[in-house]
This record gives structure tokens, sequence and C-alpha cells, in this order.
């Protein structure tokens, strides 16, 4: 699976269902980070065979869409500067996710942006 199709299946399980606070309910609503993860499975394969290969494009797939977060000012206003500072793209990612401000409307314009993005290259 390509970083552009687990992009694209993650915004996919965002329109069914989105949350704050949880990686992913019991009712199907995921977070941005819990719809990576949920898009990344391998359905029918060997753990072991895809594990190696799944961890590097849900990293890519976290990249991709830090990458675009400083073209929504809203978003890009939510983050710290612990969190602007930090190595680890995935609590910007938490950070974006969860503020009070951030509606579904908006991850899933995070989602375009990295998506179409991915698609230029």
């Amino acid at each position: 699976m390509t970083t552009l199709q687990v992009l694209k299946n993650a915004r996919a399980q965002i329109m069914k269902g989105w949350c704050k606070e949880y990686v992913r309910k019991s009712t199907g609503e995921c977070c941005i980070l819990g719809a990576l993860v949920y898009a990344n499975e391998v359905p029918g394969r060997k753990v072991y065979r895809a594990a190696a290969n799944r961890r590097q494009v849900f990293r890519e797939a976290v990249r991709a869409l830090c990458e675009v977060i400083p073209e929504f000012q809203k978003l890009y206003q939510i983050l710290t500067h612990q969190s602007l500072c930090s190595a680890l793209d995935y609590q910007k990612l938490y950070q974006v996710n969860d503020n009070p401000e951030t509606t579904q409307e908006d991850v899933l314009h995070l989602f375009d942006a990295a998506i179409k993005k991915l698609e230029v290259k």
C-alpha cells in the first residue's frame, strides 16, 4: 500500500466519522491518527511481512499531513511552540485534531491538501 492510498483511505474513514480525544471509538469514528492506522491495515497479510512497509508508509503519511499544516492558518495557530519544535510529527496531529476549534471540515481539508501534494509529485 502506498502513502497516497493510505491518505485517501484515511480521508474516507474521516468522512464516515471523526472524533477528538480517542484514536478510534467503538462506534467507528476516528481521529486523524486513528484513521491513518485503520487505513494502513493490510487484511489477510502476515503481520511480520507487512510490518516494516506499513510503519514506513504510516510515517510518510503523518509527515505528508504535517507538511501541509502551515497552509492552513487556523490549524497552524493551534500548534504550540513545543509541538512546533518537536521531532514527533504525530504530536502535531494530535494537537490539531483535539483542539476545540478544529472541525471535521478542517481535517478533511488537511487530507485534501496532502493528497493533492502527493498526486502532483
